[in-house]
């Protein structure tokens, strides 16, 4: 049979067509995996040097949590100059059990009364109230400065709240952006940006570890972009009422353990405080009282001592002595009458 000569050519075209997109496929491809693989090596190298010490706020286990809180601040500049200013304050919940998906925006301007002895100053003094005394005379602001002025920013942050804050990011403006579009907003492809993630290692700090972020990417997913709720921080009681509804059904509130807080700071308003922190967690306090003497050390006596609720106390006040209400039934009357005790010592309020 006699060959059909413009067949061949079409075929010899089809063939030379199928090479380039072939070839195009690949080359994209490979630039997409060195993007991505851009990406991973600047995330893993940057949420894997050490900021914080091993009992640094929100250290623990964040992948088995039913309820994920992650505070987003941003900084004025790309941490060049300091002391640094905090112009964004946000705090994303994610509620497993309750299916909630609520993001509070915090006005910088709202004053408060400070951790330490600084009095009444804006939010958006935070970090450089944290910070001051470890900043160079060059004005660089050291791996010391971030965590002295992070830890200070969420110990501020939970005191407003009375609630745990699990993880934080203090970015700058553009890499804030960054992270706000693919944790609160699901868009992962902006990692893809190389442009957004050209300055990452040297215009960030994170608490998260790569592990916590796939894992709250994970969570994220299950909520759609309409689920989520933005609200905006005007008064605690406001906050309060909002973030019970998201509690209501926690394994704190599930245990329906009845709780005690006893104020052994003798410093007005110290087991108030607590018993506001052990509500928006869902737990019941049932009395709030002064101890019989005063502790240097905030302790949790605890019928289970292994139950969700000590487990939460402990990590929120930072509480290493956890005891056993067999062994503690002499200390206050009030011990043999609930399930969990938490006596608030003196450390507390030099925290709060």
């Amino acid at each position: 049979m006699a060959r059909n000569p413009a067949r061949s050519r079409r075929r010899s075209r089809s063939r030379r067509k199928n090479k380039r997109l072939t070839r195009f496929a690949l080359i994209t491809s490979l630039c997409a995996f060195f993007v991505v693989f851009l990406f991973l090596y600047l995330f893993v190298k940057q949420l894997n040097q050490s900021y914080i010490s091993a009992d640094f706020p929100g250290t623990q286990d964040f992948r088995s949590k039913d309820i994920y809180t992650v505070a987003f601040l941003t900084s004025e500049n790309d941490f060049i100059n300091s002391p640094l200013k905090v112009t964004s304050i946000k705090v994303l919940v994610l509620s497993t059990t309750s299916s909630d998906f609520l993001l509070f925006e915090i006005p910088v301007d709202l004053q408060m009364e400070m951790p330490g002895r600084f009095g009444e100053e804006n939010l958006s003094s935070i970090f450089a109230l944290g910070s001051l005394g470890t900043v160079g005379d060059d004005g660089f602001c050291s791996s010391q400065c971030f965590e002295e002025g992070m830890t200070y920013s969420i110990f501020a942050l939970e005191r407003l709240s009375g609630f745990k804050m699990d993880r934080w990011i203090f970015a700058a403006p553009e890499t804030s952006k960054l992270f706000e579009d693919v944790i609160i907003s699901g868009n992962i492809l902006s990692l893809l940006d190389r442009n957004k993630i050209a300055d990452f290692n040297s215009s960030v700090r994170t608490n998260l570890t790569l592990a916590d972020f796939l894992h709250l990417y994970s969570i994220r997913r299950n909520f759609r972009s309409g689920d989520m709720t933005e609200l905006s921080f005007t008064t605690e009681e406001a906050f309060d009422n909002r973030i019970r509804q998201s509690t209501f059904n926690s394994s704190v509130a599930e245990e329906k353990l009845s709780i005690a807080v006893l104020n052994a700071a003798e410093i007005p308003g110290a087991a108030a405080f607590a018993a506001r922190v052990v509500r928006n967690r869902g737990g019941h306090v049932v009395s709030i009282d002064n101890a019989n003497a005063i502790s240097d050390q905030t302790m949790i006596i605890a019928d289970d001592i292994n139950s969700d609720t000590v487990a939460y106390l402990s990590e929120f006040f930072r509480v290493s002595e956890i005891i056993s209400s067999e062994d503690a039934s002499l200390l206050d009357s009030v011990v043999t009458r609930v399930d969990v005790t938490l006596v608030v010592g003196l450390d507390i309020i030099k925290i709060y």
